[in-house]
């Protein structure tokens, strides 16, 4: 691919895209066991295209499994372009798909009325992409050989506070992409966590957090105490009586 330098006040490192590009790797095939996620980058129609993104998460890895927009150029119906995509997700067996802010609540019931739950992000594009830089940085994200996509994303910008793309140019591939990171990295920090189920041995609390129950707080709780707990303590949620 012959790219040109990166313009005036590129907001990423050209370098840097191109390490997380995957050299021949237009797309990847769907594979059972693999949860998949999707998120699309619509557009009203008139001059920018729609953009599908399907991903799945690799340990630390963001990885881009498919990138495609609606039938033709612009102008089209974004109606189309939906009925298009949600075809898609069934093929890959997703069920839920995100939005940018842009998105909004627009298309909600087109994807619904297609049985896809239609979920919005409110960050920004701009918000986005500074949020893809370090998966960039840290190689951390594998980009698909799309000559769009990388185009694009070269061609971001810094103007004032914001990163955008220049003048008569387009975002479309990029924005989705800087969205489907910022919702696998959602996923990693959500599964970071692991509940443990607290529990209550004879009236005394365990794995209850001191900020909720502070020691000698309630000296009238304690083990094999006929007290009984007030449902208006704010450590009611981790009573569970009847254990041991």
């Amino acid at each position: 691919m012959n790219l040109p330098g990166s313009p005036e006040g590129a907001a990423f490192d050209q370098d840097m895209i191109l390490k997380c590009v995957v050299i021949g790797r237009e797309r990847l095939a769907w594979q059972e066991g693999i949860r998949y996620f999707a998120a699309v980058d619509m557009s009203g129609g008139s001059s920018d295209d729609a953009v599908l993104v399907i991903f799945h998460i690799d340990g630390k890895t963001v990885v881009i499994d498919h990138i495609s927009k609606q039938i033709g150029e612009p102008p089209f119906s974004p109606r189309s372009a939906v009925s298009q995509f949600c075809m898609r997700l069934r093929e890959w067996h997703i069920s839920k798909v995100y939005d940018d802010a842009y998105g909004g609540q627009t298309f909600r019931g087109d994807f619904e009325t297609m049985q896809v739950e239609y979920e919005v992000r409110t960050r920004s594009a701009s918000d986005l992409y500074e949020r893809l830089e370090p998966l960039l940085n840290q190689r951390e994200i594998e980009l698909l050989d799309h000559p769009t996509l990388i185009e694009q994303m070269v061609g971001l910008v810094w103007k004032g506070q914001r990163i955008t793309h220049e003048s008569n140019s387009h975002d479309d591939f990029a924005t989705a992409v800087a969205l489907a990171a910022a919702v696998a990295r959602e996923q990693m920090t959500d599964g970071d966590f692991v509940v443990v189920p607290p529990i209550i041995i004879y009236g005394e609390p365990h794995n209850v957090p001191n900020s909720v129950f502070p020691k000698d707080a309630y000296p009238g709780v304690h083990a094999g105490s006929p007290m009984k707990p007030s449902r208006l303590e704010p450590w009611w949620p981790y009573y569970n009586p009847g254990v041991y």
